[in-house]
């Protein structure tokens, strides 16, 4: 996996097969538009995407073990502590070479790296 912008972080090839499992899952895709430019919560993006709120909170928190979704969090008025999740990357490259080790891009917002 090549992380931009910043250092290319070099993982071991169980890790990039991970990432590349994670990534072509069932849901990624739309729960990582929906928080691309808008940190939301999970019950959110559960309503928004039309996915089971278990589902989403499975998926952020794989997510989340790779870092690709920054956490953010508040007390909400009836004290409850809520979560907002915010998407860490812009875009995503993946390929799959004739060696079957699986090269992932993952392209950062400008103001952090991944």
């Amino acid at each position: 996996m090549q992380v931009f912008p910043g250092k290319p972080t070099v993982l071991e090839d169980s890790e990039r097969c991970e990432i590349f499992r994670l990534l072509a899952g069932r849901h990624v895709r739309k729960i990582l538009e929906i928080i691309m430019d808008v940190p939301r919560s999970a019950l959110e993006i559960s309503k928004i995407c039309n996915i089971g709120s278990s589902d989403v909170y499975r998926t952020l928190n794989k997510l989340s073990r790779y870092k690709l979704v920054k956490i953010t969090g508040s007390i909400g008025m009836d004290g409850k502590k809520m979560h907002l999740y915010q998407s860490r990357i812009k875009s995503i490259t993946m390929t799959l070479n004739s060696n079957c080790c699986p090269v992932v891009t993952i392209f950062g917002s400008s103001s952090e790296s991944v």
